[in-house]
This record gives structure tokens, C-alpha cells and sequence, in this order.
């Protein structure tokens, strides 16, 4: 899932933790620094490692996560049509 992060907010909290680097937060987060790396870059983690990103670092969810994106499909997809379920549906041959 692509995300719009606050990564001003996150390379805040990792100079004030007193960290050089994407990498020493990477080790004091448990987590790997590509993680990292591809959160700053706008792709959410799996869950577990976003949270302990969040925990490591001492911000919220709430805040480091400004707006979700929603993946666009292509090909087909499940769609519904507009007035398709509609209570009274005429058919063509009871015209």
C-alpha cells in the first residue's frame, strides 16, 4: 500500500534519539533498513514493523501516516454496475 508519510516527522525523532543514520534506527527499531528505507519512500511496512518503527522512534501511528493512497486495479476487476440490485429490475422480455 502506497502512503503519504511524514518523514519530516520521522527524521525528527531519529536525530533526537540521538541516531546517525537510517541504519541506527534501523538496529534500534528492529528492523531491517531497507524497511526503513521503503517507508520513507512512501510504502507501508507489514504491520509489525510499523509498529516497532513507530515504538522505536516514539511517535504515533496517527501522525507518521498522513493519507493512504488506494491501489488503482487494472484488468478486470469485481465491479457493480449502477442500478444493477435495484429492488425492481425490468427484464427486456416482460417488456
Amino acid at each position: 500500500m502506497q502512503a503519504m508519510i511524514n518523514v519530516g516527522l520521522l527524521l525528527n525523532a531519529i536525530k533526537d534519539k540521538g541516531w546517525s543514520g537510517i541504519k541506527d534506527a534501523a538496529v534500534f527499531c528492529h528492523v531491517n533498513e531497507r524497511t526503513l528505507k521503503k517507508l520513507m519512500q512512501g510504502q507501508v511496512p507489514r504491520l509489525d514493523a510499523l509498529f516497532r518503527i513507530c515504538d522505536g522512534c516514539g511517535i504515533k501511528l496517527q501522525e507518521l501516516i498522513i493519507a493512504t493512497s488506494h491501489k488503482t486495479t487494472t484488468g478486470q476487476g469485481r465491479r457493480v454496475l449502477p442500478g444493477r440490485w435495484q429492488a425492481k429490475s425490468v427484464s427486456k422480455d416482460q417488456g
